[in-house]
């Protein structure tokens, strides 16, 4: 990172940028959604056709694997549902939510929203609910060796994604995932663009960026080789705060 891009660690993200910068990100555009829903459903469609189409073990596992990413893509969506930061009107945020991301993947909108709440208001400590099995591996990717911050900016992690890490492990802008803290309510399709403005504001500290969820996860394998006991906070020691309960808006 360039010397003009030198975090700012006592300067609070939102005191440098505009309330017009804060209305763009905060913009929903419904069409961008719709289309990251059309485009989950096309590839797991294609992927059935190519199936049968072509009937062969080498189609079968690509297959498999563009279902299961695809799977990620609508549970990721959900989850823009469960903030309302889907679709503009709450019935067909809730709805598409529902029967288009969450049903689909055997999930239910309404249960997780709560539930996910939770993680933003315990993020990283023993009573996140993330911190289960599978949903760990994303927990150290999104907020394990972080550094220290008096604010969410300091305990989540963005990924800088690879085209094949974007379709196979981070669909839907999930990567840009301390953009998300910070501000919960920004539309996926946004997320980078809000990512740009606070590198080049020089918000974001350096520790919080990585290039690719390899070199995370090595990472942290290799601390977790070191340590002496198990932590009691996925951040460690470092005396991260607790926020408070994030709120949905009501709209």
């Amino acid at each position: 990172m360039s010397a003009a891009t030198q975090t700012r660690p006592n300067v609070g993200w939102h005191d440098l940028v505009t309330r017009e910068e804060i209305d763009a990100w905060l913009e929903m555009r419904d069409w961008k959604s719709w289309a990251s829903i059309a485009l989950d459903w096309s590839i797991t469609f294609a992927a059935m056709a190519l199936v049968a189409t072509w009937s062969h073990p080498l189609t079968i596992v690509v297959a498999l694997f563009l279902i299961g990413t695809r799977q990620l893509g609508l549970a990721v969506l959900m989850h823009e549902a469960s903030h309302r930061s889907l679709f503009s009107n709450k019935k067909v945020n809730d709805w598409a939510g529902n029967w288009l991301c969450a049903y689909p993947v055997w999930s239910d909108l309404y249960p997780y929203r709560p539930y996910h709440l939770q993680h933003h208001a315990h993020t990283g400590d023993t009573t996140d609910p993330d911190l289960g099995l599978v949903t760990r591996i994303r927990s150290i990717a999104e907020h394990a060796l972080t550094p220290t911050a008096a604010e969410p900016r300091g305990l989540t992690r963005t990924t800088i994604a690879a085209p094949w890490e974007r379709l196979l492990v981070a669909p839907n802008c999930v990567n840009y995932h301390m953009e998300h803290h910070l501000l919960i309510t920004v539309p996926h399709y946004n997320l980078r663009a809000m990512h740009e403005r606070l590198v080049e504001l020089g918000v974001i500290d350096p520790g919080c960026i990585d290039r690719g969820y390899a070199a995370i996860l090595r990472r942290a394998a290799g601390k977790r080789e070191g340590a002496a006991t198990e932590p009691t906070h996925l951040f460690e020691d470092r005396g991260a705060h607790t926020p408070p309960t994030p709120r949905v808006p009501p709209f």
